[in-house]
């Protein structure tokens, strides 16, 4: 197999658009909401930019970081009840006769599907 090092011009010129791409449509956006998130309003769409940290510190308060909690609880609950449901599925998949395994997945596969056809023909 090729050395890789070797052929470093064409990683970079195949690197290339996908970095432009990248800091065209993410980051500079991302900048533009950053440099934003430091202004005050002073009309219904109108910011100034002030540079005061005003916002940030509003986004600590109590009723934000209790809204942060309950989403981050509410997560943790999810994630919890995802695993205890898929890893006893899995498992029975897993030591499924071999003419029973592809059946079984197609059980569990079969309502990705369907919402998937529901939303097609809506």
């Amino acid at each position: 197999m090729d050395d890789w090092k070797a052929k470093k011009p064409a990683f970079a010129t195949l690197a290339v658009p996908g970095s432009v791409w990248l800091i065209a449509f993410f980051l500079v956006p991302l900048g533009f909401v950053w440099v934003m998130s430091f202004g005050e309003k002073s009309g219904i769409i109108d910011i100034i930019i002030t540079w005061t940290p005003a916002n940030y510190v509003r986004a600590l308060e109590t009723i934000y970081l209790e809204i942060v909690w309950k989403s981050v609880w509410i997560s943790l609950l999810t994630t919890a009840l995802c695993l205890a449901i898929s890893f006893p599925i899995a498992f029975a998949i897993s030591f499924a006769r071999d003419r029973w395994k592809p059946i079984l997945l197609l059980i569990v596969i079969l309502p990705f599907w369907i919402n998937l056809l529901i939303r097609t023909y809506a």
